[in-house]
């Protein structure tokens, strides 16, 4: 199947929106305190902040696998020539990923990276409504389906946070 020129494009922008949702942002804010603390609650903080370590570990590391696979050739030749039947299995490998991030998200960016999820169940719904055949989704609706400001918010903090604590870039391939 051959793809017109926009389907192609808007695809294209919907498969990094999702890569940039899903490997991406969050900023933490540690609240101060003036009162002393005492040395339970000291070591229950420090148990806190090496779970949130091994958290954050397992998570970027996460990303960057996932990050490796969609910027493969998986998508280009999605993009070009993929049947119904390799954008379904590739929708639910996706989703499959999304959850596998959703399950090792820090707290701290757990509602973001759920998310963007949400978008990828979105995207699923509209491809399947249309026999996972893009052409028959149209661009315009491909890309509406991240135009809710609430995702929008959600890959920023995604990307911040990918940024800053994963130390990667997700606009450039792997």
């Amino acid at each position: 199947m051959r793809i017109d020129r926009h389907t192609t494009t808007a695809i294209a922008v919907t498969a990094w929106a999702l890569l940039a949702l899903t490997g991406c942002s969050g900023s933490s804010s540690a609240p101060g305190t003036t009162a002393p603390v005492s040395s339970a609650a000291a070591a229950a903080a420090t148990t806190a902040a090496a779970a949130d370590s091994v958290n954050a570990t397992a998570f970027c590391a996460l990303v960057e696998q996932q990050r490796a696979e969609l910027t493969g050739s998986t998508l280009s030749t999605l993009l070009g020539k993929g049947t119904p039947a390799e954008w379904k299995a590739y929708l639910a490998r996706t989703k499959t990923d999304n959850q596998a991030l959703v399950d090792a998200a820090p707290a701290e960016i757990r509602s973001a990276v759920e998310a963007v999820r949400a978008a990828t169940d979105a995207v699923d719904t509209v491809m399947s409504q249309a026999g996972y055949v893009p052409t028959k989704v149209g661009a315009a609706k491909l890309i509406a389906t991240f135009r809710d400001p609430a995702r929008v918010a959600a890959g920023k903090r995604l990307a911040a946070y990918v940024t800053t604590t994963c130390h990667l870039d997700l606009t450039s391939p792997a």
